[in-house]
């Protein structure tokens, strides 16, 4: 269990609005000492958020850094699902002896060795058989709603007196007297002063600057206790309202700069929902420069956005019900628009008005102008027009002429006719898929207007208030259909057949009528797709796996997807009212990484000017394993237990890609017999070594260094090891110290190996930033450091944890020491000191093969064994990047680019990934870049008390 943060967790349910936040102030001013802001810290969620995953993340992150629960009881709180929730946490959790009572309204009875549960109407059933012995609670019903709740009341005073005794784990009359104490220590004080003041002006001006050092110290403590409270509440909101938690995280930091506002700002900005539109809508569409959002829905128009500022530039009215399908024409310059009153309208962005008379679609439905969810799609040259009719007939249009010049009949409709198949032009135009309420997907040859190929397997609906989506993948091999029973279809567009199913979320909690949706991203084959429950789910089509949790924030089913040409942008809509933009840039990195022909991936490095990204791996791999790795892939350190190198290698072991654009740098990649561990570039840039092994096993000693220049060979290192598990360059480049069976000092001009070093069985090496120490980490759980210059060993950093130190790291000013290995855990030293500076980092599940400090040293970077990239915060000692960063197998090696705004990972799936991390180098600015805006002086009042109003984002 985490450190507690709060003396209490006051639970209550929103009928003691009032009587709750009265309980938290007089607890915090009972027997409090003159210099503390609280005597006490107890947590109160007084804002009534939107009950959301996040929101009880955050509720149970706060329930387990308390000491004491304080229940609010009362008829209410008794049925309240979220105080049932709390009250169950704390019974699996603690004990009943931190359990303390207020009751506020109803009745509480005890009898024999349980409350009397006919009687009892104040408690949650969860406390039933839990206290071995009467319990005492403290009596509030006596409440007025006017009734004025300060210390000032005496009887109020008393009450809270009995709550706060078991806190302060003292008795309550010495609560009392404590507090009496404190305020007559001050009255005391301030008769000195007085009296000093008539004695001697020169004691009165020392005493006065006391005081006035004694106030800004005062004034730092309130500061730093209301900083780290906003940061939690930052957490607390989430993607609930990602502006409010962006921004209250910046308010902590404007505050007072604590660590855990800095971490608070790099958790508010790796969050994916960047911001929320509150307009009704059932549809949303980017145009092609992705500037312009167009959403539609119950307002029977259809608005337009500035998705750079989140602001309205312009309302197409014309409809007279609903829209529920947009899309924009391939040139941007048209924007089609379908609704229930069984038109598609076509609208001149430019101008905002609409182009010609609207096309009319017939209605079967006996139902008459109640029409639902019509489909529409451009064919890409911008000319043809497809909508789905509700008699299931798809009839083409001409965009220029706004004439009908096909229609295309197959599907059945509905026998209560509400719905027409949803339609979608292929990449190339040439063929139309749709998708109908009668179960069916069908091919039509858009160029012949005749069907090629009728597919069953979807879902019937009889009567069709909702039907499936169909979308084609970017390079039109795929189709994917979501359907109404809560899955997702995938189907080989080329071979024309099914090809597996995902389940994409069906939880329907406010019984929401809601046709499926679904988008797919402009490059890969990621597919999002909305629920009903109100979350936004992210696929891999290729692997059928979700990219890491659901994006979460909307309370209502999800109706519209769609992605911004930027290729990280995604907008959904929903019923409950908002439209909301998340950045997915991190989901997108997942699926789609630098891609060439490398093989799995051990190790990686910038070069000095950040343009150039090297990697070294395993080459050509032959194994007897299923998985073509066999035991690579579980967490060996050094070499595989099974399998062999191919000794006519055609996959490099050694590439270098262009960082700025992505790709493999032509004529710039080595082949050789074997396996590379390790890369690192030399300080000036010029030269490039790769250590590793010429066979994948050790029974012999072919342990080599490759230097290369340019990409070509120009010397080995030839180390007589078994293996290179490491190289590392001195800050000079004179020297590379090469980790394997024993630690080598290599003269890097002269080719010598001109020092051998005592460690033993060694995987990490890296040298401090002034050059005079180097850290080797070994097989016994140890990290020794040596004086370069004398070659003698200055200390060993001992973990105790049993395992192999795998990774090794200094910070940039060379005062801390970062290790990790097969133990999984972060552990900080001391350099000079040599020990460990507080807590161990934890929260991987498998090994950590890697990490690497930024630039500015706040921020360390790790790769492990359970395929994840994580990022912590070096001050607040904690994990500020989410899921999805990550690769599909272990990750072997990360490095940050020397700007700071890149991290590189390598991982055994044969992948190399470079993740945006450039919102770490002014958070600040990045949250209020995306904000759009301060915080209003009323919010600032309802969530920074006691503290002047301040602009915490520029205008």
């Amino acid at each position: 269990m985490a450190e507690p943060e709060y003396d209490a967790f006051l639970s209550y349910s929103h009928t003691d609005h009032r009587i709750a936040p009265a309980v938290q102030r007089g607890l915090h001013q009972l027997a409090r000492r003159w210099y503390r802001p609280r005597a006490l810290r107890v947590f109160l969620d007084r804002e009534s958020l939107a009950a959301t995953p996040s929101l009880w993340m955050a509720i149970n992150n706060a329930l387990g850094r308390s000491r004491y629960f304080i229940l609010m009881a009362s008829p209410d709180a008794a049925t309240s699902q979220w105080v049932g929730q709390e009250v169950d946490y704390w019974r699996e959790n603690r004990g009943s002896d931190t359990f303390l009572i207020v009751l506020t309204k109803g009745t509480i009875a005890w009898r024999g060795d349980d409350f009397d549960w006919d009687r009892t109407d104040a408690l949650p059933p969860g406390l039933a058989a839990w206290f071995t012995s009467e319990p005492m609670w403290v009596d509030l019903s006596w409440v007025h709603e006017d009734e004025e709740l300060s210390l000032r009341h005496s009887r109020f005073r008393s009450a809270l007196a009995s709550v706060a005794a078991p806190l302060h784990g003292m008795a309550k009359d010495e609560v009392d007297s404590e507090d009496v104490r404190q305020h007559r220590g001050a009255a005391r004080a301030r008769r000195t002063a007085v009296s000093l003041l008539a004695v001697l002006t020169a004691v009165v001006l020392v005493l006065g600057g006391v005081a006035v050092w004694q106030r800004g110290e005062a004034a730092k403590q309130r500061d730093r206790a209301l900083s780290r409270d906003l940061a939690g509440r930052s957490e607390l909101v989430g993607d609930s309202d990602p502006v409010l938690a962006k921004l209250l995280s910046v308010a902590a930091w404007r505050v007072s700069p604590t660590p855990e506002a800095h971490a608070g700002m790099l958790l508010a900005a790796a969050r994916p929902s960047i911001g929320v539109l509150d307009t009704p809508s059932d549809a949303v569409a980017f145009s092609p420069d992705g500037k312009t959002l167009a959403t539609g829905g119950s307002l029977d128009s259809v608005r337009l956005w500035d998705v750079a500022t989140h602001r309205e530039v312009a309302t197409l009215s014309g409809h007279t019900e609903a829209v529920q399908s947009l899309v924009f024409s391939p040139d941007g310059k048209t924007l089609a628009s379908a609704a229930d009153d069984a038109t598609a309208r076509l609208w001149d962005v430019a101008t905002g008005r609409q182009i010609g008379s609207p096309v009319v679609t017939p209605r079967d439905s006996f139902l008459g102008k109640f029409g639902f969810d019509p489909s529409i799609s451009f064919r890409p040259d911008g000319k043809v027009l497809a909508t789905g009719g509700e008699d299931g007939v798809i009839r083409l249009w001409d965009v220029a002429s706004r004439r009908q010049v096909g229609a295309l009949a197959g599907h059945k409709a509905a026998p209560i006719g509400l719905l027409g198949p949803s339609v979608a032009f292929s990449p190339n135009g040439a063929v139309l898929a749709s998708a109908s309420i009668d179960g069916t997907l069908r091919y039509w040859d858009a160029a012949a207007q005749r069907q090629s190929t009728v597919l069953e397997g979807l879902p019937t609906q009889p009567i069709g208030f909702e039907g499936p989506a169909v979308v084609f993948s970017p390079d039109g091999t795929v189709v994917a259909t979501a359907a109404t029973d809560g899955t997702v279809r995938v189907w080989d567009a080329v071979d024309r057949r099914w090809s597996g199913s995902l389940v994409a979320g069906r939880t329907q909690p406010n019984d929401d009528q809601a046709t499926p949706t679904a988008a797919f991203a402009p490059v890969g084959t990621v597919l999002a797709t909305g629920a009903h429950d109100g979350t936004i789910r992210l696929w891999d089509v290729d692997r059928r796996q979700q990219i890491g949790g659901p994006l979460t924030g909307h309370t209502r089913a999800v109706v519209g997807v769609a992605f911004s040409p930027d290729k990280r942008t995604l907008a959904s809509a929903s019923l409950d009212g908002t439209v909301r933009l998340w950045d997915i840039g991190a989901y997108l990195e997942t699926v789609a990484p630098l891609t060439g022909d490398t093989g799995p991936l051990r190790s990686v490095a910038f070069s000095p000017d950040g343009r150039t990204v090297a990697t070294g791996g395993y080459g050509d791999w032959a194994a007897d394993e299923p998985d073509g790795m066999g035991q690579c892939l579980g967490g060996g350190w050094n070499t595989c237990t099974s399998g062999n190198v191919n000794a006519a290698n055609t996959k490099p072991t050694v590439s270098w890609w262009d960082a700025a654009k992505g790709m493999l740098v032509d004529g710039r990649q080595a082949s050789r017999p074997g396996v590379i561990s390790s890369v690192a570039f030399s300080p000036d840039g010029t030269m490039t070594a790769a250590g590793g092994h010429d066979t994948a096993t050790d029974a012999q000693k072919n342990g080599r260094v490759s230097l290369f220049q340019g990409g070509r060979l120009v010397g080995d290192l030839v180390t007589n090891t078994a293996s290179v598990a490491a190289v590392a360059f001195s800050p000079d480049g004179r020297t590379l110290a090469v980790a394997g069976s024993h630690v080598q000092l290599w003269d890097v001009d002269r080719r010598e190996r001109i020092a051998e070093l005592g460690s033993e069985g060694t995987f990490a090496v890296a040298f401090s930033p002034d050059g005079t120490k180097l850290a080797v980490g070994e097989d016994k759980e140890t990290t020794v450091l040596w004086d370069v210059t004398s070659r003698k060993r200055l200390g060993e950093l001992t973990e105790r944890s049993g395992g192999v130190i795998g990774t090794v790291a200094f910070s940039p000013d060379g005062k801390i020491l970062a290790t990790a290995g097969e133990e999984g855990a972060i552990r900080l030293w001391d350099v000079d000191s040599r020990e460990q500076t507080g807590q161990p980092l934890v929260g991987h599940t498998g090994p950590i093969y890697s990490l690497a400090f930024s630039p500015d040293g706040q921020i360390i970077a790790t790769g492990s064994g359970d395929t994840s990239v994580r990022l912590w915060d070096v001050a607040a000692r904690r994990q500020v990047s989410l899921p999805p960063m990550g690769h599909h197998l272990p990750v072997r090696a990360v490095a940050f680019s020397p700007d700071g705004r890149t991290v590189a990972s390598a991982g055994l799936d044969d992948a190399l990934r470079l993740w945006d991390v450039s919102y770490t180098l002014n958070v600040a600015s990045t949250l209020c870049e995306t904000a759009k805006r301060s915080l209003t002086p009323d919010e600032w009042r309802r969530y920074v008390p006691d503290v002047p109003y301040r602009r915490i984002c520029p205008a």
